[in-house]
């Protein structure tokens, strides 16, 4: 997992739910509605600071799940659930 993604990022508006994201691993800490996904996270360079990170969620639907990120600078991420420019979710260090 590159340098870029690790960390603590938090939603701006929602402050309960964050994603950490540690040596190749999404580890999602949630108390809302999203876990997120846990298990088996890899991750494929796109170009242009675009990530595609897929890994298993094992609590609600128990599948392989697929985000995408793009890495705007040391403080802040965009992560979308499909690869589209729109609706973009922006979270922050």
């Amino acid at each position: 997992m590159p340098k870029a993604l690790r960390g603590t990022w938090r939603a701006p508006h929602d402050k309960i739910f964050h994603s950490k994201i540690v040596n190749g691993a999404n580890y999602s800490r949630v108390y809302s509605n999203d876990p997120g996904f846990l298990n088996r996270t890899k991750y494929r360079y796109l170009g242009n600071h675009y990530y595609k990170v897929s890994g298993y969620e094992p609590i609600y639907s128990k599948s392989t799940e697929v985000r995408y990120f793009k890495w705007v600078n040391r403080h802040y991420i965009k992560t979308n659930n499909q690869w589209s420019k729109h609706y973009w979710i922006t979270w922050r260090k």
